[in-house]
């Protein structure tokens, strides 16, 4: 059996569709995003040491309880629908790790960070008042962590 779609059809769903693709950081740079380290002597790289795929990921630590902060600005208005998902290292030997996603500064979702292990999050919502995204992997001891494999989907 053949599938037949026409080219206006098919350009009508990319239209409706489109994909940025944050591809783990493998040009070694942050790729937009604004990143930060809190907690005491929070540091963050764009790291070899643990990438889920590819080369890089980005790496966070801190000396207390603390959190590895991603945060990006896109004009979201010509989309209705908005999705995230974002992997997260836990490389801590105690203490609990959250991976939690923000809109707008409030907490949307969360999920426990497997120790040793990656971990995914993924959170869905309309574009309607969206400005801010930010990911996080937050601490309840001292902090050592990656980020890695950023995918965010619009559509209309």
């Amino acid at each position: 059996m053949s599938i037949r779609v026409g080219l206006r059809t098919m350009a009508r769903l990319a239209v409706k569709l489109a994909t940025i693709l944050f591809s783990g950081f493998e040009d070694g740079t942050a790729q937009g995003w604004t990143i930060f380290c809190s907690g005491s002597g929070g540091t963050w790289s764009i790291s070899t040491a643990k990438p889920r795929t590819g080369n890089y990921s980005v790496w966070g630590a801190a000396g207390s309880t603390g959190a590895l902060q991603l945060s990006l600005n896109v004009d979201y208005s010509a989309f209705t629908t908005f999705s995230i998902t974002f992997w997260g290292y836990n490389a801590m030997t105690w203490g609990t790790q959250l991976m939690r996603f923000f809109v707008n500064g409030s907490q949307k979702k969360a999920v426990t960070a497997v120790k040793g292990a990656w971990t995914s999050l993924t959170y869905s919502c309309p574009t309607s008042g969206m400005n801010t995204i930010l990911c996080e992997l937050f601490s309840t001891a001292p902090t050592n962590c990656y980020i890695d494999d950023i995918t965010i989907t619009l559509s209309r």
